[in-house]
């Protein structure tokens, strides 16, 4: 049977991969694995709304978090002393109950609890992206959010600028 997965890399390679998924639609529904949040809004783009990937709990897990602002580093110096949420605009478990410096410590402590509330924030990031996505498609203002959502991310340090045409 025909697989129609195929890895997805983060760069121009993305686009080249998205654009032979979309040719290969016609032996089934199109499904990426291993995509980052950069892939995730391009593939939505291009009519790809089949996804698997471990880079939520992966990166969770190696202390990078997915914000609405950009990507943080818990394990970086700059939060030690930082009480405010992981992200001001998040209302997950992780965000309304612990400070960024308490999830440094957790993580540079060792403790597993850190990677499993950095993980269940970033699980909570991909699903809320993809709920606004699907909102704005509903909506049909979906290159509006797109390049809003981008413009923001992409400034105040996510990796996606070179998706934004």
């Amino acid at each position: 049977m025909f697989n129609n997965r195929i890895p997805v890399f983060n760069n121009q390679h993305s686009i080249d991969a998205l654009n032979l998924l979309l040719e290969l639609k016609q032996y089934g529904p199109p499904d990426i694995n291993a995509y980052g949040e950069q892939e995730i809004n391009q593939a939505v783009k291009n009519g790809i709304d089949m996804f698997d990937c471990v880079i939520p709990t992966r990166n969770g897990r190696n202390g990078t978090c997915y914000t609405s602002n950009g990507k943080v580093v818990i394990k970086n110096a700059c939060h030690k002393e930082d009480f405010s949420p992981l992200d001001e605009s998040c209302n997950c478990y992780t965000c309304t109950n612990f400070s960024r410096s308490y999830l440094r410590h957790l993580f540079n402590s060792g403790e597993i609890l850190a990677l499993r509330l950095l993980s269940l924030h970033n699980i909570h990031f991909y699903v809320s992206l993809m709920e606004k996505m699907r909102k704005a498609i509903l909506n049909n203002k979906f290159e509006k959010w797109y390049k809003e959502f981008y413009g923001t991310y992409s400034e105040n340090g996510g990796t996606a600028a070179f998706l934004i045409q």
